[in-house]
């Protein structure tokens, strides 16, 4: 729930480190797509931290989605384990 996320957030913004996992729970394994509205909320509001994300992460297209819109890490589980997305097109997208 973005609330509870923006407050945990708001409560440590001073100590946030440069990296931080974050993942959406209700979208982890469902390969439904990530929810990037929140992603994006974070990147704006957080510009000193990286986001590592997952959480629905289902094709490649949704890698460079997430690329293009400043999210550079990503956790990518069920997709490659289900052969949505093949390892060799994902390598070639992240370098």
């Amino acid at each position: 729930q973005a609330e509870d996320l923006e407050t945990f957030l708001e409560s440590w913004k001073s100590f946030l480190p440069p990296l931080i996992f974050v993942t959406d729970i209700e979208k982890d394994g469902t390969l439904k797509g990530p929810n990037i509205n929140i992603y994006e909320k974070l990147l704006i509001k957080y510009p000193h931290s990286s986001w590592a994300v997952s959480g629905g992460i289902d094709k490649i297209e949704t890698v460079k989605n997430l690329k293009i819109r400043g999210i550079k890490d990503m956790i990518i589980g069920k997709a490659i384990y289900e052969k949505k997305i093949d390892l060799e097109e994902l390598g070639k997208e992240l370098c």
